[in-house]
């Protein structure tokens, strides 16, 4: 199979330099470009070679040593650790955003120091906990509880951000507080925890995804007992950033190996990108990577102004509804045009060998972590209920000049109304399946 990928992804993708060359100001895009170009660069080699060799060499569970002694580790592959996999970072991220903005013991700074830290000796990963095999989305169905110990609080949580009823607190969400769960206690024990077995899962295999059950782990109260569910809200906003960024990223990849596939595969006496119907179909994932990528960049553009004080009340609006509509729109594309990419190549496709086959399974997650599709239109119903949201959603969508504003604006009256389906298919929203233009 000849070479699909481009030398450089950076330099091969017009949409995203023209995006970034028009958003940022010319010195921070040159401030930030060798770092781009690096990074598509890497994405082309040694990023998608270690994502091959951990998909070969997935990771392994070790419950004892030699001496029969439980010790609960998880065996990486050389490449994972360089590879730094998408969730860690994502968790990562969310937490750091939790622990500096929510006043914590001396446990979550010394945590935030190392979470935020880019030296591979000290900089730590993290996780969150929020959902039990009893609960699922429903949170506030969470059964772990917290007892104070003196002036520690002891949780049945793993290494993480974690929700936790405390003793006497409401049920619901209202009666969740967030706790710290470290790995290690102070003097190098380990916390009270066991994997009981790492998942087969249908894709994402480079990372290990484990069920875990805790009893008497040590934690750390972070910020105020009555409002832990929503101050975890600020990582589930970022988490579902991250999941944006990767729908759109991977569309973009399943348009550009179609694409460099249809230059080069022959049938019918010329090449399949002199076709016409073919492209049409070409041009029809095209379209729905680029409003991914717009869609998703104007998220971080938003949510970069709120981190850093400059954001309007109109514009955290905005955000809120938005970040669950990105997620919803962008996982369920990513899997439609990826499904479309595979047809795209034909039986070739189906083999292993393109990177399809992986990219697909890869996508399906999309969907479900972070909120189903379900859960994450009944967020933005709750959203659109607020007095400012549909002002804010209106000056977004005259910004935009968008020709069918008025339309929208309408379906969400309805939907606020009280609908019997407001997010149907006959209201405009989500239908699933692929979409060809006209």
């Amino acid at each position: 199979m000849p070479r699909l990928l481009p030398e450089n992804t950076w330099r091969a993708d017009a949409a995203l330099r023209a995006l970034l060359g028009s958003w940022l100001r010319p010195e921070t895009l040159a401030w930030a470009e060798p770092e781009l170009i690096d990074m598509g660069r890497a994405a082309v080699n040694e990023l998608q070679a270690w994502g091959d060799a951990c998909e070969r060499q997935p990771a392994l569970l070790r419950q004892f040593d030699g001496w029969g002694n439980r010790v609960d580790e998880v065996l990486y592959p050389p490449a994972w650790r360089e590879l730094a996999y998408l969730c860690p970072v994502a968790m990562t991220d969310g937490a750091a955003r939790v622990l500096a903005d929510y006043e914590g013991g001396p446990a979550a700074k010394d945590a935030l120091r190392h979470l935020i830290s880019r030296d591979p000796a000290s900089a730590w990963t993290s996780g969150q906990w929020m959902t039990e095999r009893q609960g699922g989305s429903d949170v506030g169905l969470n059964a772990v509880v917290a007892r104070r110990d003196g002036d520690h609080s002891n949780v049945g949580c793993e290494i993480a951000l974690a929700l936790a009823r405390p003793e006497q607190a409401p049920p619901g969400t209202r009666g969740l507080a967030l706790f710290l769960v470290p790995r290690d206690h102070p003097d190098g024990r380990r916390n009270d925890y066991r994997i009981d077995r790492l998942k087969d899962k249908l894709g994402t295999r480079a990372m290990a995804t484990g069920e875990v059950t805790l009893d008497g782990a040590s934690a750390e109260l972070v910020g105020e007992a009555e409002r832990g569910f929503a101050q975890m809200t600020a990582m589930l906003n970022i988490t579902r950033l991250h999941n944006a960024v990767t729908a759109a990223a991977i569309m973009r990849r399943a348009v550009m190996l179609a694409s460099a596939y249809a230059a080069h595969r022959e049938a019918f006496g010329r090449k399949l990108d002199q076709h016409p119907l073919h492209q049409e179909i070409l041009r029809a994932m095209t379209a729905q990577a680029d409003g991914a990528l717009h869609l998703t960049m104007r998220m971080a553009q938003l949510l970069g102004r709120i981190e850093t004080k400059e954001a309007t009340s109109g514009e955290a609006a905005v955000f809120r509804l938005g970040i669950a509509l990105t997620k919803l729109y962008t996982a369920k594309q990513a899997v439609a045009v990826v499904s479309e990419a595979l047809e795209c190549f034909g039986g070739q496709g189906y083999m292993e060998d393109t990177g399809l086959p992986r990219l697909f399974r890869d996508a399906q997650v999309l969907p479900i972590w972070e909120g189903t599709t379900s859960v994450l239109a009944l967020d933005s119903l709750r959203v659109l209920r607020r007095a400012e949201t549909l002002d804010c959603l209106s000056a977004e969508l005259e910004r935009l000049d968008a020709p069918d504003r008025r339309r929208v604006l309408d379906e969400a009256h309805q939907a606020i109304r009280g609908d019997p389906n407001p997010l149907s298919g006959r209201h405009g929203g989500w239908r699933s399946g692929w979409q060809r233009p006209g």
